[in-house]
Parts: C-alpha cells; structure tokens; sequence
C-alpha cells in the first residue's frame, strides 16, 4: 500500500534532561490535490518556521502554556516524501542554538507528553485522526490534579494552531498551496480541520523505550537451589509487558 499523495514532512524536536530527545512530524499536501510535490525546498525559510514552533512554549508570546527551561527546540527539518513515504530528494535541516522554555521555572512531568490531536471532522474511512506529542508544560501540577488545566490546554490548542498557520504560509508558494493534512497507507488523505488537546498528560511509551536501561539483577538466595544463578525469567517479562509506563 501507497499514500495518495507526496507530502512535504516537517519534522522538529528538541532535548529533555540528560541525553534523551524530543520529536515531532506533520505532513502537507498540494490544496489541488495533485499527487506530486514541486522541489521548493530551496525558497522555504527554515528560520521562519523555527521562528513559528518557538510560539508553542520556546520564548514565544507568553501564554498559559510554557515548556521549562530544560526543554529546549533544536532544530527543524523539512523533506518530500513520495508516495512510498521515501526521500524524494535530499532533506532541508536546520540547526540551532538550543531555545529554552520560557515558564521561568518548573520541571517536565516524567514520562508523560501532551498528545496534539488533529482532526478533519470526518469519521467514515481512513485518514481521520491524527496526533503528535509535545514535551508537558514547565510547572508543578497541583495537588489532587490529574493535568494541566482547560484554560491551559486551550492556549496550548491555539498556539499551535497559529504556529502551523504561519508554517503553511511558508511552506506555500506560487503555483503550489500546501495544506495539513492526515495521511493514509491506504491511499487516502484528508485535509486538518480541527486541534483538540487533552488535560490528561499521555505516556509515551516510544520515548519511554528510548531510554537505555541498566538494571541492577540479584540472584535470590531463597530461590530452589537447582535454580539459583539462573535468568530471572519474572523480571524479564514483567519488562517486556508492563503497560504502566
């Protein structure tokens, strides 16, 4: 199976505390439909657009939602992708000094990520629902909450939805209209019609496997001695199937 169309793919991230990194894609669509996408890599300005995502919570216009300091944006990168999701040509990358998130103060929620639905107000068929994580906001949750609050989230919906206007403008030129769009394997794409954040932070259990573990492993003394120094069969599945994190 294909996608119905070329798209260009933006992609762009960050770091967490430590080694770990961040990352998040949308892909566009031409507005007439056609099924390929002109090389204008060359006429977009990346430094436009990592001006528009530094809206969200990296040192843009101060909102009810602010990324800490330690969660920075990087870089963003900018690729055309055929219909069988492969390189079309060489990739736009840029590279920047680290921004901070601008709450001031504040810690990242551990392991958790705000989830970004994208929506086309369709449910029949492929290419409805889509979504993205973006690291959680840069402030003690409250006592007794379980997320962020609905003033919160909303701004966290509006700021992106004004980033991602200001990116199809820039992704847009003459003679070729870009549009958000959701795509499917199954040859069929849908223009974003709606952003709908929750309060309730997700796991991110991609990120959460990222991490290199190093585990410290005792052999138990009270085991059956014909057992004792063998694998802990009980760690090791209780790893591979936990659904906690």
């Amino acid at each position: 199976m294909a996608y119905a169309h070329e798209s260009m793919y933006l992609t762009f991230g960050g770091y967490l505390p430590g080694p770990e990194i961040w990352q998040c894609g949308a892909h566009w669509i031409r507005q007439d439909k056609a099924t390929t996408v002109d090389n204008t890599l060359a006429s977009i300005s990346l430094e436009d657009v990592f001006t528009a995502l530094c809206d969200i919570g990296w040192g843009g216009p101060t909102g009810t939602y602010q990324c800490a300091p330690h969660t920075t944006l990087g870089w963003v990168k900018l690729a055309i992708l055929k219909t069988d999701g492969e390189y079309k040509l060489e990739p736009k990358l840029l590279e920047k000094t680290p921004v901070a998130g601008n709450s001031g103060s504040g810690l990242s929620w551990n392991q958790t990520a705000m989830c970004v639905s994208l929506r086309t107000g369709q449910s029949l068929g492929y290419a409805n629902h889509g979504r993205f994580y973006l690291p959680t906001p840069g402030y003690a949750r409250p006592a007794n909450a379980t997320g962020i609050t609905a003033v919160q989230a909303t701004d966290l919906a509006k700021t992106v939805a004004r980033s991602f206007s200001t990116i199809t403008t820039e992704l847009s030129t003459v003679g070729q209209e870009m549009q958000l769009a959701i795509l499917s394997k199954h040859g069929v794409s849908k223009p974003v019609t709606l952003f709908s954040v929750g309060r309730v932070p997700d796991t991110q259990r991609r990120r959460r496997n990222a991490v290199k573990e190093d585990p410290s492993t005792v052999n138990w003394a009270g085991a059956p001695s014909a057992y004792r120094g063998g694998p802990l069969l009980v760690s090791a599945h209780a790893d591979e199937h936990d659904e906690s994190a």
